[in-house]
């Protein structure tokens, strides 16, 4: 978290601020990861990006690897992840995770994996105000499978 400001610290350190992992959540790969602050941002290693910068900001920290984890508030729209899924696709990313975490001390890192578009997966059929945390957890009670991506269509 070099260059971070105490405010993004705290932010991420506050744990309303991450999903809350169930069912069909994974352990951490350990990808690579960014932030998505609650403005739209990337946030990466302390450096904010804008929306000129984000699908560049992402293809950077991609690098060779087909994914990329993100993390997202768990109030953050659909129609936002969603905006954020097709920038990360622009970015060359052919999967993308959410992070997400245990609901009990110590918080343990999950991850889920999400997509836009057709393609397998759980499709819960909210709407687009519908929040983040709510698809996933429609994803854990039906299917209930790790690995199982949640699709934010």
């Amino acid at each position: 978290m070099l260059g971070a400001s105490r405010a993004d610290v705290e932010r991420r350190a506050d744990p309303d601020g991450w999903p809350v992992a169930g069912a069909a959540a994974e352990p951490d790969p350990q990808l690579p990861e960014a932030d998505i602050d609650p403005t739209g941002e990337v946030v990466i290693g302390g450096q904010h990006y804008g929306a000129a910068e984000r699908v560049a900001a992402l293809r950077d920290l991609r690098g060779a690897s087909p994914a990329i984890a993100l993390h997202l508030r768990p109030e953050a729209t659909l129609a936002q992840v969603r905006g954020v899924l097709a920038d990360a696709r622009r970015a060359g990313a052919t999967r993308v995770a959410v992070v997400a975490r245990t609901d009990r001390y110590p918080w343990q890192r999950k991850i889920y994996w999400i997509a836009g578009g057709s393609g397998p997966g759980y499709r819960a059929g909210l709407r687009p105000t519908d929040s983040l945390q709510l698809v996933l957890h429609a994803t854990d009670v039906v299917a209930a499978v790790p690995g199982t991506v949640a699709r934010i269509d």
